[in-house]
């Protein structure tokens, strides 16, 4: 057999296209969203080794945001260890270090599905961008036929 009959043709109508483009709408915010989560995960990681570092560097002198753009200084007891929780209500000691590389591994963790749910939404948008065009298509087509539709002049049948 060739390659065209072994192709099946596929034929879908408007309203079926335009569910498939809502969909993907729909998959294309979820992705958005997870990005936004990676996002913050991202950023909470990376500000938690800084100030791991940071307080090992100053001897545990810290400064305290509050909210508000207030700051407090404070001064770290035990620079060695630190609690890490581990599940609800349940927390791990283990050195500044140990917590650093764990952090470290989170970080490396979380960059990765942030690189996967980017290249996911870049598929999804594609595909979004391909239904859209399908719907203009369609669109113009039926606004010509209605243009044909006008100008015709009216036939006389038997």
């Amino acid at each position: 057999m060739n390659p065209e009959q072994t192709q099946k043709k596929i034929t879908v109508n408007e309203q079926q296209l335009m569910q498939m483009a809502q969909k993907e709408e729909a998959v294309l915010n979820n992705k958005h969203a997870m990005l936004e989560k990676l996002t913050s995960m991202l950023r909470e990681t990376i500000t938690a080794k800084e100030i791991l570092n940071t307080t090992q560097t100053n001897k545990g002198k810290i400064m305290f945001n509050i909210g508000a753009t207030v700051l407090l200084e404070g001064q770290i007891t035990n620079i060695e260890k630190c609690k890490r929780a581990i599940a609800e209500n349940a927390y791990k000691e283990e050195s500044f270090e140990e917590t650093t590389k764990w952090l470290t591994k989170k970080e490396e963790q979380i960059k990765q599905q942030m690189q996967k749910v980017q290249s996911e939404l870049v598929s999804t948008q594609n595909k979004l961008t391909n239904y859209i065009g399908l719907l203009k298509q369609v669109d113009a087509e039926k606004k010509k036929r209605a243009q044909v539709k006008k100008q015709a002049p009216p036939t006389l049948s038997k």
